[in-house]
C-alpha cells in the first residue's frame, strides 16, 4: 500500500509538498461523494413517496422512516401506520383489506403483511380478506410473513424468517414457522425490551 495511502487510512497527519497525493485516494472520495448524494436522494425520493401515499388517503404519522424501496399493492386508504415507524428494503404491503400500524414499528427488510389468504378447509377453495393490526413498539424481524386476520400485541419482536398465521400477545417473543412464543419479553417504563 502507498505510504500516503496508508496514513490517511490510519489517520496519520503527513506532508504532501513534494508529492501528489494517491490517484486511488482521489477515487475513493469521488466515490464516497457520489455514495453521499445517492443516499441523499433516495431519502428525498422516499419522503415525496410518502407524502404521495397520504395524498392517495394512507394514514401516516410523523417521523416515519424509509430505508430503501417497498411495494404496496392495493388501495392506500386501508394503510396506517404510526409515528417514529420505519419501513426497510423490500416490504411488502398487499392492501386487500386494512393494515393498521402502530408507532414505533420497524418492519425489517422484506417484511411481508398480506390481509388476502385463501380459505384452507371449503372446497372449492376462495380468498378471503381480513385486516392486519400491529401494535405499538413491535419489530418485525428481516423476511417474516404476516397473514391476515393477525393481531400482533404491542411490545412483541418476531424473528427472522418466522411466518405468522395465528394472533400473537403482546410483551412477547416469537419466532419459527408457524411462529410460536419463545418466551416473554419484559418492558419498562420507557418501552425498552429485555429477554
Amino acid at each position: 500500500m502507498h505510504k500516503l495511502l496508508k496514513k490517511e487510512y490510519t489517520g496519520e497527519n503527513y506532508l504532501n509538498d513534494d508529492q501528489e497525493r494517491p490517484q486511488k485516494t482521489k477515487n475513493l472520495n469521488l466515490m464516497n461523494l457520489f455514495r453521499y448524494i445517492n443516499s441523499k436522494l433516495i431519502t428525498i425520493f422516499n419522503k415525496l413517496r410518502l407524502i404521495k401515499m397520504k395524498l392517495l388517503g394512507a394514514k401516516i404519522g410523523r417521523n416515519v422512516r424509509v430505508f430503501g424501496k417497498f411495494t404496496v399493492i392495493g388501495n392506500l386508504s386501508k394503510l396506517t401506520i404510526g409515528d417514529n415507524s420505519t419501513i426497510n428494503e423490500g416490504v411488502l404491503f398487499d392492501l386487500r383489506d386494512r393494515i393498521t400500524i402502530g408507532s414505533n414499528v420497524h418492519l425489517s427488510s422484506y417484511v411481508q403483511l398480506h390481509t388476502g389468504k385463501l380459505t384452507l378447509y371449503n372446497i372449492p377453495r376462495k380468498h378471503v380478506k381480513e385486516p392486519i393490526i400491529i401494535e405499538d413498539n413491535v419489530w418485525l424481524a428481516s423476511s417474516v410473513i404476516v397473514s391476515a386476520g393477525v393481531k400482533i400485541g404491542k411490545n412483541t419482536v418476531i424473528g427472522a424468517g418466522s411466518v405468522v398465521i395465528r394472533s400473537i400477545s403482546q410483551d412477547c417473543f416469537c419466532a419459527g414457522n408457524p411462529a410460536k412464543k419463545i418466551k416473554n419479553l419484559n418492558s419498562d417504563s420507557n418501552g425498552s425490551k429485555s429477554l
